[in-house]
């Protein structure tokens, strides 16, 4: 017997079955070689795999800085290092798809960028593999430089 706002229905019990979700299968990506263009790094990322696997890729460039403390009495100065984050992107394809996602560089990224002329980046990309986890696919490093403004005499 079922009871609802719909009235009370008499009739055999019945099971209802339900099977869990199924969770969407994770292709295999491949990263090509950053290319750059001013603030920006160009990156070639493709998803192989069944014709329903998916590939959610995160891609962040950062920029590792060394700060040395001095102290009076230590011999030897402490050395800290810093990760600064300077850009970052993410993509999902699915399977038999490729992208060319660019990632510029942030607000820290221009002003590292500005005091240098010539900023080395590492561009780590991983990818989610759906249980919580991720991988990491691709880690390269990216060069980034300043255009000089120099004016020709006419």
């Amino acid at each position: 017997m079922a009871v609802s706002d719909f009235g009370t229905f008499v009739g055999a019990d019945q099971t209802l079955t339900t099977s869990p979700t199924p969770s969407p299968r994770v292709g295999t990506v491949t990263v090509g070689q950053a290319e750059v263009t001013g603030n920006t790094a160009a990156v070639r990322v493709a998803c192989a795999g069944a014709a329903d696997a998916q590939c959610a890729v995160s891609l962040n460039m950062s920029v590792t800085e060394t700060f040395r403390g001095h102290k009076l009495v230590a011999v030897a100065a402490r050395v800290r290092h810093k990760v600064i984050g300077v850009g970052s992107a993410a993509v999902t394809l699915t399977a038999g798809n490729a992208a060319t996602v660019r990632i510029s560089l942030n607000g820290a990224g221009r002003k590292l960028l500005a005091a240098r002329h010539v900023l080395k980046v590492k561009l780590v990309v991983t990818e989610a593999l759906g249980n919580g986890q991720s991988a990491t696919v691709s880690t390269q490093t990216v060069t980034f430089k300043a255009h000089s403004h120099r004016h020709g005499r006419h």
